[in-house]
């Protein structure tokens, strides 16, 4: 598990734009960079994520309908937005499990570097991110 010290923290949210900040659990949990920030619309809360995963590819005959995957040594961004809603009988947001993945061919690294998932945080600003919730 990586460190994280305050001063880094201060020095990694401060590069990010539109609210999002380092998911600081996610982090401790994996290792792994995640930022975060949500919006309510309508009396429900959307949380955004962006985060790397590893870029998978089609292997295998064409014809088949499902064909297996295999790993690549490139890195793709996804932005994963969970659905909260308020629940009736406590003071509370309840997740139901709704969730959308949204990615870009444009969004594939050769390797997971910070300041690609910060870049990318200053051009989900609240007009981008309504957009991809509600198309």
């Amino acid at each position: 598990m990586g460190k994280l010290t305050d001063v880094q923290l201060e020095m990694v949210n401060s590069e990010c734009g539109n609210g999002f900040t380092l998911d600081v659990d996610y982090f401790k949990a994996t290792d792994e960079l995640r930022f975060i920030t949500d919006r309510i619309f309508d009396d429900v809360r959307y949380e955004y994520s962006i985060f790397y995963e590893h870029k998978y590819k089609p292997v295998g005959r064409k014809c088949k309908s499902v064909r297996p995957l295999q790993i690549t040594k490139r890195y793709i961004i996804l932005i994963k937005i969970c659905k909260w809603t308020m629940s009736d009988s406590l003071d509370l947001w309840v997740n139901q499990g709704e969730q959308k993945i949204i990615t870009s061919k444009d969004l594939t690294y050769d390797r997971k570097l910070l300041k690609h998932l910060q870049e990318l945080t200053h051009q989900l600003d609240d007009e981008e991110l309504e957009s991809l919730t509600f198309d």
